[in-house]
């Protein structure tokens, strides 16, 4: 739709309109733990997700516990009181109560492989020393922190809370080196922090340094950026001792109230104020183990000659290496996979690969013949991980495994079947068990503004990592993120699956949000809202993301070509044309007309080139007309001229529409 814009001269404006069978189970999930530090009582406790307790006193003896964090199957301690780390199970044995030793205050421990890094806020520095001997690597690793209290870890990127400089600073976690001292400011005495996918939660602590209270919000920022996603996620709680996230749930302990509590991770909503209580002032640490899963996938196949089976993120690959050629007849052909997950059937789909016509290439390392069954909406991607145990149920030759997953391979499974050296056709059977941590999914890469031209497509996409099958819902919101409804209609494709694709979106559905809702066995994840831009050039859309945040491309009622968001009468469109900023009252610096030799003349910039500027003339204000006016063109200058007869009132205006 061509939508219309009037600039009147003399002091008016107006507006006008403008042979495989392949069988995925999944047994109950065991239970994860949650485990609790009191520095009063100088113990850790052990509780169930539920919140049901399993020992309060799983780790007793301690000397002022803070920050705990669990890592190569072990729990590790601060003991503030007594400048030492500790190291137990998590069964609560004790390893070595004084793995490191010397330390000046510490109050928070991350573990990257086998190195241990200890936060010392007295001497404002951080530590790095070996995990499991306890040896120091580097004693003065990071130095000159203001009063550091919290660490987190992303890939090998060190985050670190500077509570008197009142930031984030982010660090190599190799070599030490700063990589921005302040990637996220303006902080009210930031202590705790936690990483969930690319978020990174920021809990305030204002009575510490002087403060007068000690309700302070919990906040979330971007990972990369350090941009406020929400600095006030949870706009209250009284002062933070230690945070975790858990999915979709944020676990905050607080030291006053001696609780645990429980909050959505993506909106901030209390899902729980007493998930734990009655654990006494001085609670401090929090620190999660994700319940276990065990999958095993059971493999049924006719094999006649050597033929592989490829398990993958992205689905399954079979493969046959020997110059017979395969067919329905003979074997060596997948047929059905069937996967389970729990009593929801995922993906129940018939794979008979047509044979026919594909090129017969030399036997060797290249198959002969491949095929391979991707997977969809409804389906899961494999994250299986290295250690696997393969148990051969029946086999007339060889079953192997040739590869385990892996960074270099693609996190491919490789299975072998070699039956080169028997006649005919058998039955070959196998199942693959291993165990994963069972998480709920986590947002790698959230949906992002998609801003398109108009006639094209829009695309919005999530990456995650969940290591259980999972399934996709996009919802779209039309009313800036009040309410939220799963997307339907023919022009949206792909509503179940990571990718969304809106066929030609049209300016009616500018400023639309889009959000994906992800579920797995465990629990579900909501990705952050994604506004939808539309505009009829590229400049439009630059135009449009230099002055909106992205908060505000996803209101509708304020970005559209008809709205006036500086309430200044002039519309977006016409502020386009002359590249105004449209949160900012603009009438002074819109063209002025002038009278020069009896002619009452307009002379204004022609910025845009999707666009069409006509000058009317109207002596009512009702009839607008363009005889009698004279425009020039000059390069991306317009004048316009009207002659002036006695006292008769003449009009202006400047028409602005998009280009067809």
């Amino acid at each position: 739709m061509i939508k219309s814009f009037i600039l009147i001269s003399r002091f008016v404006a107006v507006c006008s309109s403008c042979a495989m069978t392949l069988l995925l189970t999944m047994p109950t999930i065991a239970s994860g733990q949650i485990f609790v530090a009191n520095g009063n009582t100088g113990s850790i406790g052990e509780y169930n997700f539920d919140g049901s307790t399993i020992n309060a006193k799983l780790i007793t003896g301690l000397s002022d516990p803070g920050a705990i964090t669990i890592a190569n199957g072990f729990l590790y301690v601060t003991n503030y009181n007594n400048n030492t780390v500790g190291e137990y199970t998590t069964a609560g044995a004790t390893i070595n109560a004084a793995l490191v030793t010397g330390l000046d205050g510490p109050v928070a421990v991350a573990v990257l492989g086998n190195v241990l890094f200890v936060v010392n806020n007295l001497s404002n520095s951080i530590g790095e020393y070996n995990a499991t001997t306890g040896a120091t690597i580097n004693a003065s690793f990071i130095t000159g922190l203001n009063y550091p209290v919290g660490i987190a870890l992303s890939g090998t990127n060190l985050f670190v809370s500077n509570r008197y400089a009142n930031s984030i600073g982010e660090y190599d976690a190799t070599t030490g080196a700063t990589i921005n001292a302040a990637l996220i400011t303006g902080l009210n005495n930031p202590c705790p922090i936690t990483i969930a996918g690319e978020n990174l939660y920021v809990a305030n602590d204002p009575l510490a340094n002087g403060g007068s209270t000690n309700l302070g919000p919990i906040g979330v920022y971007n990972l990369n950026t350090g941009v406020a996603v929400n600095a006030s996620l949870i706009p209250v709680f009284e002062q933070t001792a230690s945070l975790a996230v858990f999915g979709s749930n944020l676990y905050a302990s607080s030291v006053n109230l001696g609780i645990v509590a429980e909050f959505n991770s993506n909106s901030g909503a209390t899902a729980n104020g007493s998930f734990l209580s009655g654990l006494g002032a001085g609670t401090t640490g929090i620190a999660v183990i994700p319940p276990v899963e065990q999958i095993t996938i059971n493999f049924t196949a006719n094999i006649d000659g050597l033929s592989d089976i490829l398990i993958s993120p992205s689905g399954f690959q079979w493969e046959h290496f020997q110059a017979q050629a395969p067919g329905l007849q003979g074997g060596n052909f997948p047929t059905l996979v069937s996967i389970e997950n729990g009593n929801s059937m995922v993906l129940n789909s018939n794979w008979f690969p047509n044979w026919t016509g594909q090129t017969v290439l030399a036997a060797g390392a290249t198959p002969i013949y491949s095929s391979s069954l991707s997977t969809s909406s409804t389906e899961t991607q494999f994250y299986v991980p290295g250690s696997a145990n393969l148990s051969v149920l029946q086999s007339r030759g060889s079953t192997s495994m040739l590869e385990t997953p892996s960074a270099t391979n693609g996190n491919v499974f490789r299975i072998e079947f070699n039956d080169i050296s028997f006649s005919g056709s058998t039955n070959y059977q196998f199942s693959l068990t291993y165990s994963v941590m069972a998480t709920p999914p986590v947002i790698s890469n959230q949906p992002v503004v998609e801003a398109v031209v108009t006639g094209n497509s829009a695309i919005f996409s999530v990456s995650t990592i969940s290591p259980l099958p999972q399934t996709y819902q996009w919802q779209v919101s039309t009313d800036g993120g009040n309410t939220w409804n799963n997307v339907s209609g023919t022009s949206y494709t792909g509503s179940t699956t990571a990718v969304l694709t809106i066929a030609n979106p049209t300016t009616e559905i500018m400023g639309y949000q889009y959000q994906v809702i992800i579920n797995n066995a465990v629990g579900s994840s909501v990705s952050f809202p994604a506004p939808l831009v539309i505009g009829s050039s590229n400049a439009k859309l630059a135009w449009l993301q230099t002055y909106f945040t992205t908060a505000q491309l996803g209101n509708p009622g304020l970005i559209s070509d008809t709205a006036t968001p500086a309430n200044d009468g002039i519309p977006n469109l016409m502020k386009y044309a002359f590249n105004l900023n449209p949160l900012t009252d603009d009438n002074l610096d819109l063209p002025q007309p002038a009278i020069s030799n009896g002619q009452l003349t307009l002379t204004f910039p022609t910025l845009q080139t999707d666009l069409i500027y006509t000058v009317q003339a109207s002596t009512d204000l009702i009839n607008w007309s363009t005889s009698g006016v004279t425009v020039q063109a000059n390069g991306s200058q317009m004048s316009a001229s009207y002659s002036l007869s006695g006292n008769t009132p003449v009009f202006l205006r400047i028409f602005v529409s998009e280009t067809p």
